[in-house]
């Protein structure tokens, strides 16, 4: 603008700090605070019903105002229900019931929102689904997509919820897991998640009949993180993992060269902010009497919020490192098998299908696009490929 303007003129000075205040603040704002309204109100479809209700509702006088104003800002009834119908073209068909299902671990209520599809086995397989950094169960039960699977399979999806609320610098956004090295605030407060999972299937085993030997373990971002913890730590109750878009969050990290800016010594400074639980190494996890569990690894090479190369920042550990440790974990040798190659994806195994390890590079894939690869392309198509062979 001022370049436009013939230099430097306070007037336009004035619309850049708008603008960038706006842009920088305010709308964050506004998009955080419907989110944690969504998020609060168990999802949009929830908050649409909730805001047709009130808007239809006998208030007192004093509150036509703000009902007034929410229907002129929304549209007017009309546009909420618009949304409303447009939501229910996603409603879950008859006989499909979500239950919350609470467990105490070290004295304190954990829950999880549970999937019970209308055809349900008499044991019937479970997979526990982790959402993300900042989400929660709703929200990642909408975005994974994968009652629809579960409706067709008769199998049970559990969305574990984080205990901490996850910290950001406008404030308290969602839930975190303990996945190690990651994230802030249940990895930074060291929330024993691994029990809560193993809590978990104890109760669903117990009071809904799951099939012990057909639990499995998928997430995204942090859950993909904690996806990996319990490969290591919990791999006795898990027939076989998924992590999509997450790393490797035990303190391999700490093998590397450290760094030291002014006394202090980079994973140090990085455990104090991001958290890192120094008890947690993958390798010395598996130990005697755990299984091998097989473990799919999708993940974006234009990843920027989880780099395939790493992060010396906030110790994020190589995808190259990782899948190392991994095959050191299963015993599998150096050398790998093509699983899947095209335009889209490039897909390498290592050993045999009971302890096999399996790496997806999604080309040109960013950090939100790489979870849309299980659903819609890496596990169908690695699916048909072992139906050929």
């Amino acid at each position: 603008i001022n370049a436009e303007y013939g230099g430097f003129n306070p007037r336009t000075m004035r619309v850049q700090l708008w603008c960038g205040l706006w842009v920088a603040v305010v709308v964050p704002g506004v998009l955080l605070g419907l989110y944690s309204t969504v998020a609060a109100q168990g999802g949009m479809m929830n908050l649409a019903e909730k805001l047709m209700d009130w808007l239809e509702s006998d208030q007192p006088a004093d509150d036509n105002l703000s009902r007034a104003t929410l229907a002129t800002v929304l549209g007017g009834k009309p546009a909420i229900r618009a949304i409303q119908g447009f939501l229910d073209t996603y409603a879950e068909p008859d006989g499909v019931v979500d239950r919350l299902v609470k467990v105490v671990v070290d004295g304190v209520e954990r829950e999880a929102l549970v999937h019970l599809p209308p055809n349900l086995e008499q044991h019937p397989a479970l997979v526990l689904n982790y959402h993300a950094w900042g989400s929660s169960p709703a929200i990642h039960q909408k975005f994974a997509g994968m009652d629809l699977w579960a409706d067709g399979s008769g199998a049970i999806v559990a969305y574990p919820r984080g205990l901490e609320l996850a910290p950001s610098p406008l404030g308290w956004i969602g839930f975190s897991h303990n996945a190690g090295g990651c994230c802030p605030g249940a990895s930074t407060k060291q929330v024993d998640d691994v029990q809560f999972a193993r809590a978990l299937v104890d109760e669903l085993v117990k009071t809904l009949g799951v099939n012990p030997a057909r639990v499995f373990v998928t997430g995204m971002s942090n859950g993909g993180m904690m996806v990996q913890r319990l490969v290591c730590e919990a791999g006795e109750m898990l027939a076989a993992a998924a992590s999509v878009a997450g790393y490797l969050a035990d303190d391999s990290w700490d093998q590397q060269q450290e760094w030291e800016i002014g006394g202090w010594k980079m994973p140090a400074a990085v455990g104090a902010v991001w958290g890192r639980d120094r008890r947690y190494h993958c390798n010395r996890s598996l130990g005697e009497g755990k299984q091998a569990v097989p473990l799919l690894h999708i993940h974006g090479m234009e990843d920027r919020l989880v780099p395939p190369a790493g992060s010396d920042w906030i110790g994020m550990v190589s995808l190259e490192k990782a899948t190392a440790i991994h095959r050191a974990r299963l015993e599998c040798s150096e050398e790998a098998t093509p699983a899947l190659v095209n335009r889209s994806v490039a897909c390498r195994s290592w050993c045999g299908a009971a302890r096999n390890l399996t790496v997806c590079e999604a080309v040109s894939y960013t950090h939100l696009r790489a979870h849309e690869t299980p659903e819609h392309l890496v596990c169908r198509l690695l699916l048909e490929k072992k139906k050929k062979t």
